[in-house]
């Protein structure tokens, strides 16, 4: 059972202030699951953290001006987490495979939208999907004089 405190909104930033300890092989399970029906030239990258009582992962679907944002966030229900696959960083790698089943090879995917917390397991999870134009949103912000949103996955230096 969930508590409204359960339901809080994720503050990434303080609740996954840690890598993710070998992430490197979960990172080669969601590829080796999800690379294959990719269409030719799109790209999928992935980053992650936890916390104590929480995980969180995003994933970039896209090449060139389309990018997919899906972000995946998972707390322990009251208490309730495990540790490592069997808490919630294995809520949110479970949830994001599924959204990504869904998503990644098909033509006018349908992203979650809402960051709503719902119980999977012991956990409670929240998913966001975004539809991004990195170059429009640069070249508006420059235009207007606004900040930049930033990108889930900041370019790496020799992009």
């Amino acid at each position: 059972m969930t508590t409204p405190s359960d339901r809080r909104v994720p503050d990434l930033e303080s609740e996954c202030p840690r890598p993710i300890a070998d992430f490197a092989a979960i990172e080669a399970a969601l590829h080796a699951r999800h690379d294959r029906r990719l269409p030719a030239g799109e790209a999928v990258e992935f980053a992650g953290r936890v916390g104590a009582d929480a995980a969180a992962i995003v994933a970039v679907i896209g090449v060139g001006r389309r990018h997919r944002e899906v972000f995946v966030f998972a707390r322990s229900a009251a208490g309730k987490g495990g540790v490592g696959l069997d808490g919630p960083l294995g809520a949110v790698v479970d949830v994001l495979d599924g959204v990504l089943a869904q998503t990644i090879g098909v033509e006018r995917p349908s992203l979650p939208l809402d960051w709503q917390g719902r119980p999977f397991g012991s956990s409670l999870v929240f998913v966001r999907g975004e539809l991004r134009d990195y170059a429009a949103e640069e070249a508006a912000a420059e235009l207007l004089g606004d900040d930049v949103i930033p990108r889930a996955i900041p370019p790496r230096a020799n992009d």
